[in-house]
């Protein structure tokens, strides 16, 4: 096995391109046009069994936008994933737009515009399906569970499933502690991460809501499916748009920066799973301040890649954004064991670099063969 510095390969998606950074200079090279509809903040994650990318979530104003997809190799593109195959030609073709989503008002989807889940009856059976104009964006807010083989997330103050073998969508209790103001304010832009030791979802950070106080970390128990509050004496504090990654191998998730919403962040913090504590690690180096960096684990290294992130923007005008993409584009790499972070490549402004619209989160997800596939936004054109 080469070192990452050598070997790191990165599909990624912006606009309708993707694009993928082989080993040689790790260079940004268009790899195909892949069709992944009009949509932005994504989730990605990579199912080692079936050897696919699959892309769910995320949010659009297209009506008749994508809604499950599936990559792999053996596929060369994007298909949809509907939960079973003679629903193809019903509710769309394997490539394309689907057909019934948010207000298209067919027989498949007849309900209004401003849902998040939605059942609907197709030849016998009921099928619960999201709207992808009323997601949100789910930012980090979702966590691949290798053990059952599903994607958790937390949205709009639901907590869902979607199951990469039966491809079936569920709902689950949703995390205590709503806003007093009507909304999740616990549950917008945080993180998730699975603990595989305990097999159980962790969420943590979250929108800073002075009004309603910090929530503090909280633990999704897949058996009982019922979220409970950790209660740690030490933990990571409030922040959001922070990155994370599992490293299911030594039993750490590690969580990295994020905006405080009054400052950013560089911090690391590593949960070890075995005895449920988290601690703050200070190693010597560590990447700039940044929030809405992707994040992943690579599992043929045993390192964690920090890719991109973003900013306060400099711009003093009523209109401005609030972020901008950090101008030095970045890789970083993490070593758990030896507390180093490294920085694998800063990319020069005269090389490709993948560009997301602000605040669109990239998402990304490693193959078993230390390939990156990393989302960031994409529309039709």
């Amino acid at each position: 096995m080469c070192k990452i510095k050598n070997s790191a390969r990165l599909i990624v998606g912006f606009m309708i391109m993707f694009l993928v950074c082989y080993s040689h200079g790790n260079s940004w090279n268009v790899l195909n046009s892949g069709q992944t509809g009009g949509r932005s903040g994504g989730s990605i994650v990579y199912e080692p069994d079936s050897s696919r990318f699959f892309l769910v979530l995320g949010t659009s104003d297209d009506s008749s936008a994508y809604s499950d997809l599936v990559y792999s190799d053996r596929l060369g593109k994007w298909i949809n994933n509907f939960p079973h195959d003679t629903l193809y030609g019903v509710w769309g073709d394997s490539i394309g737009k689907t057909k019934g989503l948010g207000r298209m008002g067919n027989a498949v989807f007849s309900n209004g515009y401003y849902f998040g889940f939605q059942n609907i009856s197709w030849g016998g059976k009921t099928f619960l399906r999201p709207n992808l104009h009323e997601n949100r964006r789910s930012y980090m807010q979702y966590a691949y569970n290798s053990i059952d083989k599903k994607i958790y997330a937390h949205y709009k103050g639901i907590t869902c499933t979607y199951n990469t073998k039966t491809r079936i969508w569920d709902t689950i209790s949703a995390l205590p502690n709503p806003s007093s103001y009507g909304s999740a304010a616990y549950s917008r832009f945080g993180f998730m991460a699975h603990d595989p030791v305990n097999n159980e979802i962790i969420f943590a950070g979250g929108a800073i809501d002075k009004r309603d106080g910090w929530s503090g970390v909280w633990k999704l128990s897949v058996a009982t499916r019922s979220w409970s509050k950790q209660n740690a004496t030490v933990e990571p504090g409030p922040r959001a748009y922070a990155s994370v990654a599992t490293d299911p191998v030594r039993g750490k998730i590690v969580v990295f920066g994020g905006d405080h919403l009054d400052y950013l962040m560089n911090d690391t913090w590593v949960y070890d799973c075995a005895s449920k504590t988290w601690e703050r690690k200070r190693p010597s180096l560590a990447p700039s301040p940044r929030a809405g960096a992707a994040m992943v684990y690579m599992p043929k290294s045993g390192k964690i890649v920090l890719i991109g992130g973003f900013d306060y923007s400099n711009c003093t005008g009523y209109s401005c954004p609030i972020y901008r993409q950090i101008p030095s584009y970045e890789m970083w790499t993490y070593d758990i064991d030896a507390n180093t972070w490294t920085l694998n490549k800063k990319f020069l402004s005269s090389e490709r670099i993948p560009t997301v619209r602000i605040p669109d989160v990239p998402t990304a997800a490693a193959d078993t063969s230390d390939r990156i596939l990393l989302f960031g936004h994409s529309r039709d054109t």
